[in-house]
């Protein structure tokens, strides 16, 4: 068994007012396994990351549908929402268009 590393000083920043890095505490953070444009079950599974103690959760943005739902999504999360984009800096672009938190 290795000995523990002593902790690593990073910058704090902030992600939808929740702070992660520097001398933050650890905040919970989970992604969402549903379709991104199916909003309600989206949402559904937000609220229940939320009751468990969640504070920041990523969504699957891997299409044009996924970046029309975001802005519900958002509207409905008690947390902040982060996009997690791959391959086509569009959907990025878009993502922050619709209010994503990062």
């Amino acid at each position: 068994m290795s000995a523990l590393r002593p902790r690593r000083e990073t910058r704090e920043v902030s992600i939808g007012g929740v702070a992660v890095g520097g001398g933050a505490p650890i905040s919970v953070q989970s992604m969402t396994n549903t379709k991104t444009d199916d909003v309600e079950a989206t949402a559904a599974q937000i609220r229940r990351l939320g009751d468990v103690g969640c504070e920041i959760v990523r969504v699957a943005v891997p299409d044009r549908a996924a970046v029309a739902a975001l802005p519900d999504i958002i509207a409905a999360a008690e947390m902040p929402v982060v996009a997690d984009i791959h391959f086509d800096y569009r959907l990025g672009v878009g993502a922050i268009e619709a209010g994503v938190h990062a």
